[in-house]
Formats: structure tokens, C-alpha cells, sequence
């Protein structure tokens, strides 16, 4: 029986793949599915195109080296975005003690980030004005494309409160940007 090319395979069996010989040619067929996914769930995670794919590179990395982790308990994106997310935070901190660093030796506060332009400017205004446990929420089950279940999980949070945060930001947003929300976005 002749084998199928890559592309022909689904995830599941790519994954195994990965995990049972260390097939590098399944894990690349997986991230030529999935890095778009990543890289959009992490822009739209930190706001900056840039950062995001570098976060995005890293996670990739990460995820190689720990595939044998994967367990199936939710997809390989799903997964994919949980290893990213969590990347994510450890970037973010490292930001942070790095601009608190600089500011002692300055006695300076940096100014703001610069916007990123591939985001529409009425959509990242609202969300900044969203509380970060709201933010997240919308970002992971709207954006990302979670279950709640998944991103629950993934933040360590009750399903039902990550229900209620979604809520409060749906409605939030809707307010903020008008009854034409979803044709802004």
C-alpha cells in the first residue's frame, strides 16, 4: 500500500506521525495548516503583528519539541493556540520587567505602543477598553475559535465565569462600536 502524500493525512494522524518517529516532514505539514491560525490568534492576543509572529515562531518550537505531550483531548490548532498562548504570557512578562528595568535607569515611563495598522481602529479601541479577563474570553472562543470549555481550560477559569466575561464584553463591544458590530469586525 502506497503511503498518501502529507497533505492527503489529517491532523490526527500527522500528529502521530510527529510523536511515534519524530517525522519532521508531519510536523511542517501541520504548521503549513495551522501557523496562519496561530499567528492571527496571537496578533489579535497582543495587538502587534511583529510580536505576534515572533511568539508565533517560538510556540511552533515549543510545540515540536513537546508533541509527545499531546494528548488528543482537543485538537491540534486548539492545542497548537494553547502552547502560543502561553508563550504569550511569558513574553508579556518578560516586556515587563524589561520596561521596568529601563524606567529605573531612566526615571522615565515609556510611551504608549504603537497601534498595529492591520488592525481596524475602531475594533482595537474597543477592545482595549475591555478588562483584560474579558478580552481574553472574547479573543480565545471569538477570535481563536475555542470551544469554552477550551478556553476555560486554558485561562484555569470556571466555564460558567468565562461565559459570564464573554457576556459582559459582547455587550460591551456592542455598545462601543454599534448596533453593526459583526460587519466591522
Amino acid at each position: 500500500m502506497a503511503a498518501h502524500p502529507l497533505h492527503q493525512i489529517g491532523d490526527t494522524k500527522l500528529v502521530q506521525l510527529c510523536q511515534a518517529a519524530g517525522d519532521t516532514g508531519a510536523f511542517e505539514e501541520l504548521v503549513r495548516r495551522h501557523q496562519g491560525a496561530l499567528v492571527d490568534f496571537l496578533t489579535s492576543v497582543t495587538r502587534h503583528r511583529h510580536d505576534a509572529e515572533d511568539i508565533a515562531q517560538t510556540a511552533l518550537i515549543k510545540a515540536f519539541m513537546r508533541i509527545g505531550r499531546f494528548d488528543g483531548h482537543s485538537t491540534f490548532r486548539t492545542w497548537l493556540c494553547a502552547v502560543g498562548y502561553r508563550e504569550f504570557l511569558m513574553h508579556a512578562r518578560r516586556h515587563r520587567a524589561h520596561l521596568r528595568i529601563l524606567d529605573r535607569a531612566r526615571g522615565e515611563v515609556p510611551p504608549p505602543a504603537a497601534a498595529d495598522p492591520d488592525w481596524p481602529i475602531d475594533m482595537r479601541r474597543a477592545l482595549e477598553g475591555l478588562s483584560s479577563d474579558e478580552r481574553r474570553g472574547v479573543v480565545l472562543c471569538d477570535i481563536a475559535g475555542l470551544t469554552h470549555a477550551e478556553a476555560a481550560k486554558l485561562l484555569r477559569v470556571p466555564v460558567g465565569t468565562l461565559k459570564s466575561q464573554i457576556k459582559r464584553a459582547k455587550s460591551r463591544l456592542s455598545s462601543t462600536l454599534g448596533p453593526d458590530t459583526e460587519e466591522k469586525r
